[in-house]
């Protein structure tokens, strides 16, 4: 009887210590149903977690706010020895020393620009004047053209009654013809101005007497010569027309 108890109870399935959640689901259900034959439940492991406030379990006396300080103060050491190494590689011992060098080469970089704009500002006021004294030089040569030119004009209509209003028309009317007086090298072309004259003979008649020189119109046959006074009415003239 014995043997055969003993038998029995060798047959029985043994208890398997696994993990709860590894067991097949049927000894899972015979586990909860408080089956005797399904053996006993894995025992859990034991709990090696260190409790809060130190890994014996006791508390250190450090509330949230006193870690949240120490945290704080370390990473503030970290950044200064950071910066302090940045400074050291760049060849400054403080951040005041960058500062000051930083600001020096500023006030060099304003003070050459400002001697550059000074220096183009003088330039730019060289060349105004060159170019205003050049412009002076040729109104000053075109006036003397045309002075010369207009002078030979008079000399060539002096037989009129008014030489002055001749050239006048002249300038106004036939333009083209008084500007082709003036030769390249700014000369005279005495065949044009006496050509031209023809034309005004003939366009202006009423203007010019009707005798030839020496003829009693002529006041006693000498050919009338423009005085200064109409010269400088020509003069007047042109340049208010020019």
């Amino acid at each position: 009887m014995s043997n055969e108890n003993s038998t029995t109870q060798d047959r029985r399935p043994r208890a398997v210590n696994v993990p709860q959640h590894y067991a097949p689901l049927h000894i899972r259900r015979r586990w909860f149903d408080g089956d005797d034959d399904a053996g006993d439940p894995p025992t859990p492991p034991p709990d090696t977690t260190p409790a809060k406030g130190g890994q014996d379990g006791g508390s250190t006396g450090l509330t949230q706010a006193d870690v949240d300080r120490i945290i704080a103060d370390r990473l503030k050491r970290d950044r200064e020895a950071q910066r302090k190494q940045w400074l050291e590689g760049l060849g400054y011992d403080s951040e005041d020393a960058l500062k000051a060098d930083v600001q020096a080469k500023r006030e060099a970089d304003a003070a050459s620009k400002t001697e550059l704009e000074q220096a183009q500002a003088a330039v730019e006021a060289a060349n105004k004047k060159v170019a205003e004294a050049e412009a002076r030089a040729a109104q000053a040569l075109e006036t003397a053209k045309e002075e010369r030119r207009n002078t030979a004009i008079l000399n060539a209509v002096k037989d009129a009654e008014k030489p002055a209003s001749v050239l006048t028309l002249l300038i106004a009317e036939h333009a083209e013809d008084v500007a082709a007086l003036m030769t390249d090298d700014g000369s005279i072309d005495a065949k044009k101005v006496e050509a031209l004259a023809t034309v005004a003979r003939k366009e202006y008649a009423g203007m010019f007497p009707s005798g030839s020189p020496g003829s009693p119109s002529n006041h006693g046959g000498k050919v009338p010569q423009p005085d200064q006074k109409v010269k400088d009415e020509v003069r007047r003239n042109i340049r208010v027309r020019y």
